[in-house]
């Protein structure tokens, strides 16, 4: 995670993500394949960004629980999932159906649901404020 908030007080806005692959192999991404985070702060997602090595297909999950590891069963996406189609870059603040909340402690998971393409590495992260 990335803290890009000031020093000594005010709001910090946080970027807990995922890095996928080794970027030098494509069999080294998998569908199916999960990342697991833990944040230490608290706040609101508010956007997720998705940046691959090269214009793919691909389509993610996030999952979110308080303790233990999450499963498809803690899913905070709804149907707005992250995903490129036939592209390298994208990012959405409409995160329509989302649980928003992170609280301190959370286990963030994130999770390759489909992949078409030959990326090497796939990277995504979430602006929580």
């Amino acid at each position: 995670w990335v803290d890009n908030g000031a020093s000594g007080g005010g709001s910090a806005a946080h970027s807990p993500g995922a890095a996928f692959g080794d970027g030098m192999n494509a069999a080294s991404l998998v569908v199916g394949q999960v990342v697991y985070v833990r944040v230490p702060y608290s706040g609101t997602i508010s956007r997720w960004d998705l940046a691959a090595d090269v214009a793919c297909t691909v389509q993610l999950d996030a999952w979110k629980t308080s303790a233990a590891l999450p499963t498809v069963a803690n899913t905070i996406t709804a149907a707005a999932k992250p995903a490129l189609t036939a592209q390298a870059t994208a990012g959405s603040a409409t995160l329509t159906g989302w649980t928003t909340t992170v609280a301190v402690g959370d286990v963030l998971a994130f999770r390759i649901d489909s992949l078409s393409g030959s990326p090497t590495q796939i990277n995504l992260s979430l602006l929580v404020t």
